[in-house]
């Protein structure tokens, strides 16, 4: 049987072209509603009050602002783990 294609549009007229309206495409257009057209930032940083509409965006974010914070906690996570395999020798 062949793929049916459905497009689904938005109310402001964004076409978004999938093989089925699944609930992850219903989730992506409710998503692209609330980032591109409400303004919304769904992805919040745990370290200021930085909001991103995405979680690549957040992650640059985090890396450029936070830089010194970020190889710390990369430090304190390799010194666990290493502390977690000393521990189950």
């Amino acid at each position: 049987m062949a793929d049916v294609i459905t497009t689904v549009r938005c109310d402001i007229g964004k076409s978004l072209v999938s093989p089925s309206i699944q609930e992850s495409q219903r989730w992506r257009m409710k998503q692209h509603i609330r980032v591109s057209h409400l303004g919304e930032r769904l992805f919040a940083c745990p370290h200021c009050d930085f909001s991103a509409d995405g979680r690549r965006r957040l992650e640059s974010h985090i890396k450029n602002a936070h830089a010194s914070i970020s190889v710390a906690a990369e430090a304190a996570n390799e010194a666990a783990a290493a502390a977690a395999a000393g521990a189950n020798r």
